[in-house]
């Protein structure tokens, strides 16, 4: 088995900040290391998002999920899509990586599995969040 490496949100939002708990340990064991931390206001991470999520609702998917509701124009196309993608990923790894005060628990690369848990009734933020 792998490390499982969870990072569980507190109550807080992007314009201020988290509280976390970082747990990593053998996957179906108990953690092996957990410790508290937090990770720094982002408020970039919901307008990212929200221009990800935009984007992605203007393609032209025949296959799109019920409930999820097609804008009619402009259509979007996969490049503007994954270019969107990309800057969130990019934008919620700066996040990650920031001063969180994991770095002695993280210092090494791991092969994993990560878990990000967000608490119920997290607040959202000024901007849109996702939930």
């Amino acid at each position: 088995m792998g490390k499982l490496v969870v990072l569980k949100l507190g109550k807080g939002d992007f314009d201020q900040g988290f509280p976390v708990t970082l747990q990593i340990g053998e996957e179906g064991s108990p953690p092996e290391i957990e410790t508290t931390g937090e990770l720094p206001p982002a408020p970039e991470i919901p307008v990212c998002y929200t221009q990800w999520q935009q984007i992605y609702r203007r393609l032209d998917l025949s296959g799109r999920p019920i409930g999820l509701p097609k804008v009619a124009i402009p259509i979007a196309t996969i490049a503007d899509c994954e270019t969107a993608a990309d800057q969130l990923r990019d934008r919620l790894n700066d996040w990650l990586e920031a001063r969180s005060g994991f770095s002695t628990a993280t210092n090494k690369p791991l092969k994993r599995r990560s878990v990000v848990w967000v608490q119920s009734g997290l607040p959202a933020s000024s901007s849109p969040v996702a939930a």
